[in-house]
């Protein structure tokens, strides 16, 4: 191993990793390809430099090892294994990738047509909204971390590289107006990413950024793909830092006028530096699924299925169209937390309290309940009386044995009105009286009867309670009492 920490060619790590070619360094570390001895299978080992390996960015470099664990998607590239060489200096062994990344591509090539610049970006987005959804956010999204692979049915396939890795910052070729390499160089160690793909909020403060600023980033990548230039330029690094922060937005079409406007908007809108206003890595795939191929479709299908669960609710507010989209989010909330539970809160409360005052008036209520009843009880039974005090001073129809009495007698038995819920017991004294007053008077009682069940509810209440001592009414509606009327005749 050299003195700057770099391996050399043939070196083994580990006992198993034979290492063949560099693949890449920078400011604070650099892969290497290298091949498993016993299984033959290429793989890239990541280091850090020597020189920079503090107990700091040891912890971020696993840090990003075991975040890049969690994300299943293809659109990553997987971690394997992690080791630590012999002075202590830490590795990871990662997938090996065969293609390049797009910022090599774009040197090589130039402009992106407009269809496969969202294709890349689309399956960024996969990536990156699966990585918010597990709290992680990269934080140093670019072109050179957008790695172009071929999948297994030879299409294009984008990974996206280095997750949670802070590096030294150097002005890189996006800092010069001209797109070239700049000559100025500033180590900023203190910032983390990149600070010409990094949001407002980020180049302020590198704590502060969160899923919102790699949305920026995304943007600034997807402006850069489009045209071939960098959306924020400047010849220093508070240059660079001001016209993010304050400077006028750039017109896309300005650069490219054949580009649609609608791609135009998608720019703006992770170009606000309002971030309550961006949108999410699901909705910014979405509004670019209009310009995007038939190769963005599989990772538009994934992400309508992962998006509902991904979606961070303070970022609601600003993405109208996901609010009618993906019931999980903040519109919905606000219906339910704020709307439902005040109803059943309101209930719940207040059913103590009448706990409280039926328990304590129970018994007033039972009180009073035996006192109505024993009073209903007590004028029942005056009431049950009555019709054998008032039979006394109408005797006026025995006088007439005649027929018509019957129909006054139901009349008069209509004086004792409550006792009808006795209506049972009319059919057998209506029946009796019939027959026997028939012998008495020798006129048709027969035809009495039917006359009589109108007011069988009435009269045998009057007769029930006093069957003996009542007088001797003749007419039919007191038949108990007419019995011992005859045997007083």
């Amino acid at each position: 191993m050299s003195s700057s920490g770099s391996v050399r060619a043939g070196e083994v790590i580990a006992g198993k990793f034979q290492v063949e070619r560099v693949l890449g360094e920078g400011g604070m570390g650099y892969v290497v390809a290298a091949r498993h001895l016993q299984l033959g299978q290429m793989v890239a080992l990541k280091f850090i430099k020597e020189d920079v390996c503090t107990p700091e960015f040891k912890a971020r470099f696993l840090r990003e090892a075991r975040n890049t664990v969690k994300l299943k998607s293809k659109h990553v590239s997987r971690v394997l294994d992690v080791g630590a060489l012999d002075g202590g200096s830490p590795y990871m062994v990662m997938e090996y990738l065969e293609g390049t990344d797009l910022s090599e591509l774009l040197q090589r090539r130039g402009p992106f047509p407009p269809q496969e610049a969202a294709d890349y970006i689309i399956q960024a987005c996969e990536a990156i909204a699966e990585a918010h959804g597990h709290g992680i956010v990269h934080r140093d999204l670019k072109p050179a971390n957008l790695f172009l692979t071929r999948g297994t049915g030879g299409e294009a396939v984008v990974k996206v590289l280095d997750f949670g890795v802070s590096k030294v910052l150097d002005l890189d070729d996006d800092t010069s107006a001209g797109g070239h390499h700049d000559s100025v160089v500033t180590k900023a160690t203190d910032l983390l990413g990149s600070p010409s793909y990094m949001a407002p909020e980020q180049v302020v403060s590198a704590r502060d950024a969160d899923s919102r600023s790699d949305v920026w980033s995304m943007g600034v990548i997807l402006f850069r793909l489009v045209s071939g230039k960098a959306p924020f330029a400047g010849n220093s690094l508070g240059d660079l830092i001001q016209k993010i922060v304050h400077g006028p937005l750039p017109n896309l079409r300005d650069v490219r006028p054949d580009i649609p406007e609608g791609l135009e908007h998608v720019v703006w809108r992770c170009f606000e530096r309002d971030r309550e206003k961006r949108p999410d890595a699901v909705e910014l795939a979405r509004m670019l699924s209009a310009y995007a191929g038939p190769n963005a479709a599989p990772s538009l299908e994934r992400i309508a299925i992962l998006g509902p669960a991904l979606i961070r609710a303070p970022l609601a507010p600003s993405v109208p169209p996901a609010s009618g989209s993906y019931s999980g989010q903040s519109g919905p909330k606000a219906n339910w937390t704020s709307g439902p539970p005040m109803p059943a809160m309101v209930p719940i409360e207040s059913r103590p309290p009448k706990k409280d005052m039926s328990s304590a008036s129970f018994f007033v209520w039972v009180l009073l309940s035996f006192i109505v009843v024993g009073s209903l009880a007590f004028v029942g039974r005056k009431l049950m009386k009555m019709p054998s005090l008032g039979g006394d001073p109408k005797p006026t129809p025995t006088f007439s044995p005649l027929p018509p009495p019957s129909a006054e007698p139901s009349a008069v038995a209509q004086p004792p009105p409550s006792p009808s819920p006795v209506p049972i017991p009319s059919p057998a004294p209506v029946s009796i009286p019939s027959a026997r007053p028939s012998a008495s008077v020798g006129h048709a009682p027969t035809t009495k009867p039917p006359i009589t069940p109108r007011q069988p509810t009435v009269r045998p209440p009057a007769p029930a309670p006093a069957p003996a001592p009542a007088p001797p009414p003749p007419p039919p509606p007191a038949p108990a009492s007419e019995i011992p009327g005859t045997r007083e005749n």
